[in-house]
């Protein structure tokens, strides 16, 4: 990692600007809409670094920029329910591929994954298992997505970045086969637009992006009345981040604190009243507080 920065430090043109910081705080983890669970989510000690790339509006040569890239990561401590089963992750790369005027257009692929061990409420079919209450159930969930997005920073505009993504969410999913209610692991997926406000100015400043979206629910190898379910298992996507910024500048270092909430709902329209499978609608929440640290170049 020190010698990644240290080449992407010497690479960058010397009259632009690059961002590079480090966090550590705190995240809820949520998985909500699952009845069956003693806890819609856990907590956790998270870490990341994030490494901003300069934008030179000069530079003629390809690629017209630097990849830019972040990653986030839980930590192994006892403060979550979970306790050594607890994981997440998360991490994004944009690599500039083509300069539109002051606009540049890049490549963008972002992952997540979550896990919890959860102690259930009452008994659940499972994966095609059926699990009593009282027992452990280990959850997890892995979310996918690349696609084109547009950096506005060259702009002076409100907004960062906009893009386009292809979209995949493997998750568990609660719904009814025959008035007879199941939890199993589903893919969602389809296409979704967002955008962004990223900002490091000094004082207090609100951040975070929007995403819209929808697809289609498919089968994971468990559950093929799913596959069956036809446009009935049509979903759309809407995921809000806000995060609210206080941020002190000391020449080229700053120190921020972040507090904010991202919220996810997943809209399943009512089936018909001749299907045999319909889906519940999940809205999940993960609060955020993290200190961050940082430089620019």
């Amino acid at each position: 990692m020190k010698r990644l920065l240290i080449v992407l430090l010497c690479l960058s043109p010397p009259a632009s600007a690059g961002t590079i910081s480090c966090f550590a705080g705190g995240q809820t983890i949520s998985f909500a809409g699952i009845d069956a669970l003693d806890k819609p989510g856990d907590q956790a000690v998270i870490s990341g670094c994030e490494w901003l790339a300069p934008l030179p509006r000069q530079r003629t040569a390809w690629p017209p920029g630097l990849p830019s890239l972040s990653f986030t990561r839980s930590l192994a401590t006892d403060w979550s329910d979970s306790k050594g089963f607890l994981r997440y992750w998360q991490w994004q790369l944009d690599a500039p591929l083509l300069r539109l005027g002051d606009i540049v257009a890049s490549a963008s692929v972002e992952a997540s994954y979550r896990r919890q061990l959860h102690t259930l409420d009452q008994s659940v079919r499972w994966n095609d298992t059926t699990i009593d209450s009282s027992q452990a159930l280990l959850i997890d969930r892995e979310i996918a997505s690349a696609g084109l997005l547009l950096d506005l920073r060259n702009l002076d505009s409100t907004f960062s970045s906009i893009w386009v993504r292809r979209h995949s969410d493997r998750r568990p999913l609660i719904f009814d086969v025959n008035e007879t209610e199941r939890l199993d692991d589903v893919i969602l997926s389809g296409w979704e637009v967002g955008i962004r406000r990223q900002q490091r100015q000094p004082g207090i400043s609100l951040n975070g992006q929007l995403t819209l979206g929808g697809g289609t629910i498919s089968d994971n190898g468990f559950s093929p009345e799913v596959d069956d379910a036809g446009e009935d298992a049509k979903f759309l996507r809407a995921e809000l981040e806000l995060m609210a910024q206080g941020l002190i500048r000391y020449r080229q270092t700053f120190l921020a604190l972040e507090a904010g909430l991202k919220s996810e709902h997943i809209h399943i329209p009512t089936a018909s009243s001749d299907s045999a499978v319909s889906f519940s609608n999940i809205t999940d929440t993960d609060y955020i507080l993290r200190l961050r640290a940082g430089a620019r170049f």
